[in-house]
């Protein structure tokens, strides 16, 4: 809970925009094919997870993203969810309600797949 308020704190509201920007960013970066390797690991990860819904997998491959982007763009407005992805997963898994973060996220749940 801490760190959920620590994040919404620093950046205010996790917006279903900024939701919609991140499953984007995630898209591009997949498609991008510099990041095949990138990709083919975040691949076997999803297929070695045995967790309910393949959480742990999805939560590993935004940490990844947030890791990746903060090391490209310190500044980036993902650097909050460093040390803890939860509350980015929290805002997604509420927004998942529309139909265009629901779209985004399994156009980017079938490429990881």
């Amino acid at each position: 809970l801490k760190t959920i308020i620590v994040a919404v704190s620093r950046m205010g509201e996790i917006t279903q925009e900024f939701v919609v920007e991140a499953l984007n960013g995630l898209m591009y970066w997949a498609a991008d094919p510099a990041n095949a390797e990138s990709v083919a690991e975040c691949r076997a990860i999803v297929e070695a997870d045995q967790s309910e819904g393949k959480v742990e997998s999805k939560l590993a491959i935004l940490q990844r993203m947030v890791v990746v982007r903060v090391a490209e763009k310190p500044e980036s407005r993902l650097a909050v969810f460093q040390e803890d992805v939860m509350p980015l997963w929290q805002a997604l898994q509420h927004y998942r309600e529309d139909p265009e973060v629901d779209k985004l996220y399994e156009k980017v749940k079938d490429f990881m797949s």
